[in-house]
């Protein structure tokens, strides 16, 4: 055997010596992070996700609540008790709506948002809609959240130039509810990844903000990185239990883009309507976390400076046990903390105009 044959092997027998290596490393990496997390993290598995989402998909939007429909929804704690059991009723524009009754001379009051907009779990009486309803008569109140929506999907929708023939009046006000993780939702990130199908937006060489398409058609190849990450993540007990995400770290780059979003749905609405629009930092802010409250911030002093009223609710320590619907089962916020923010925002924006 020649000399070229003996190190060809040799290279072969290291290489299948580094590859058993590597696997059995996963593997033990894998099964010491399963038995650590069914012994001290019961949160985190592997079962069956629950459709709690019920949803129609559209191009301009990836997806949106179905119209006209009432949608039931049971979402089960990991014992299998019933952590909610609700109806989700909308309208011929896919809002989620408690039966109001509209004035063409009151003005409105347009929320727009997530899941946490839309009433995530609640009943009719407990969302920040209805919440708002009681408080302010003298408005239009209209809910256009909608589960695992971000910034960009209010910039689309009202580029779309339709809300103005959606609601009753042409003056009112607008209100964005904004959480940490609508930054993720913004740059189409792993940890949404449910979110590719939904608008695109990005920076071009001369910073003008500009739509792309989807992040599936706008930038395909980062987002088969990211959803591949993301469905890897989803079968491994190590990455779930660090909670480890693609990019690792959300950057001040990732907060502008996200501010900057908000700033042109400002403009749009302005643009559209007689009134103001208003982003909200949503209690679910926790400034104890220097990621967190950095972020906010870098947001903050974007929006400011380009003159986008800006309402900071942020807490020190977010979401307390007693503000969700589940601390155990579901962390959406619950009728009392919706309670306590349409107090505030009724304070802070019920006179205008």
């Amino acid at each position: 055997m020649s000399g070229r044959s003996r190190n060809g092997i040799g290279l072969l027998a290291n290489l299948l010596l580094l590859v058993v290596a590597v696997v059995s490393t996963v593997a033990i990496v894998e099964l010491a992070s399963r038995a650590y997390a069914r012994r001290n993290r019961p949160d985190v598995g592997f079962s069956p996700a629950e459709q709690t989402a019920i949803v129609d998909q559209v191009p301009d939007y990836g997806y949106a609540l179905p119209a006209n429909r009432a949608l039931h929804v049971v979402k089960h704690n990991p014992d299998g008790s019933v952590c909610y059991n609700v109806t989700y009723r909308t309208d011929a524009f896919g809002r989620r709506t408690l039966g109001q009754s509209y004035d063409p001379s009151h003005p409105h009051l347009i929320l727009f948002g997530c899941s946490v907009t839309m009433g995530e779990g609640l009943d009719d009486a407990d969302t920040l809609a209805a919440q708002l309803s009681g408080r302010l008569p003298g408005y239009n109140v209209y809910n256009y959240g909608v589960h695992g929506y971000g910034p960009q999907h209010t910039l689309a929708k009202l580029q779309a130039g339709t809300v103005p023939s959606e609601v009753v009046s042409g003056r009112g006000i607008a209100v964005y509810s904004l959480l940490p993780v609508h930054i993720s939702r913004a740059i189409g990130d792993s940890r949404a990844f449910w979110i590719y199908g939904s608008p695109y937006y990005r920076l071009d060489g001369d910073a003008t903000l500009r739509r792309e398409g989807s992040f599936e058609t706008g930038r395909p190849y980062m987002t088969a990185l990211y959803r591949n990450f993301a469905e890897l993540r989803a079968h491994s007990w190590f990455l779930s239990l660090v909670d480890v995400g693609l990019p690792f770290r959300l950057s001040d780059s990732d907060a502008d883009l996200t501010a900057r979003i908000l700033e042109q749905a400002r403009a749009e609405y302005r643009a559209q309507f007689t009134g103001e629009f208003y982003v909200v930092f949503h209690p679910t802010w926790a400034r104890r976390y220097p990621e967190i409250a950095h972020l906010l911030d870098v947001m903050r002093r974007h929006l400011v400076s380009a003159g986008v009223p800006v309402l900071d609710y942020s807490t020190d320590a977010g979401l307390t046990a007693d503000e969700q619907i589940d601390h155990g089962c579901d962390p959406h916020p619950d009728g009392r903390l919706n309670a306590e923010l349409a107090q505030r925002l009724a304070r802070d924006v019920g006179g205008v105009p």
